[in-house]
């Protein structure tokens, strides 16, 4: 596990608890850009990133990390976790995001949620997004057409169903959950499942109610 903050406090924090855990290990810190750039280390199953660097942000530090260790999964600490915020960090990268003012557990939570390819972001929080997206312009169109399949696959991603459920839900294999998700990012021309249910909302093609 790779930790990015620059308060030293926070990361000797989250190394303490973290590597107490026995499935965890912290394999690298960094407090900074620069810090990042220059660190050595095989790709790291999940990052836990600070949205507030000195040299840059967060989403500036998912893209760095994509582009060194694309199969590393991000989880983003924010203390300012508004729909502007989300969104950038997701289409940069980031697999989801925990406020700051949450409990330790709650990341120890996320990180093995992130680990496992769980959803991240609940269900409530994809309603604030919504509710932002809505006031929004639309963008461009789908690339393709969703096939009825897809469209429920994708209603259930907006909901917070992780694959196996989605799969245990339509009677279906995870393989084929996941074959329904790589095509619904390619008609959204999107990195991400999170990234494509943010596209959905903002077409209006899902609607969450907003809690």
């Amino acid at each position: 596990m790779l930790l990015v903050d620059d308060h030293r406090v926070v990361l000797e924090a989250l190394a303490s608890v973290l590597g107490r855990q026995d499935d965890m290990l912290v394999v690298g810190s960094a407090g900074s850009m620069r810090e990042l750039t220059e660190l050595v280390l095989s790709s790291p199953d999940v990052a836990i990133v600070d949205y507030h660097l000195p040299d840059g942000n967060g989403s500036d530090a998912c893209r760095q990390i994509k582009a060194r260790w694309p199969r590393t999964r991000i989880v983003m600490l924010s203390g300012s976790g508004g729909p502007n915020t989300v969104l950038g960090t997701l289409r940069a990268g980031a697999d989801g995001y925990v406020n700051k003012v949450e409990r330790l557990s709650v990341v120890v939570e996320a990180v093995r949620n992130a680990f496992a390819h769980r959803p991240l972001l609940a269900p409530a929080q994809l309603g604030l997004m919504a509710n932002d997206l809505r006031a929004r312009p639309r963008e461009a169109p789908l690339r393709e057409p969703l096939t009825s399949r897809e469209l429920t696959v994708l209603k259930l991603l907006a909901l917070g169903r992780a694959t196996r459920d989605i799969a245990l839900d339509l009677g279906i294999s995870e393989g084929t959950v996941r074959r329904h998700v790589e095509a619904i990012r390619r008609k959204f021309g999107v990195a991400s499942k999170l990234e494509a249910v943010s596209a959905a909302l903002q077409h209006r093609i899902v609607e969450l109610p907003v809690s």
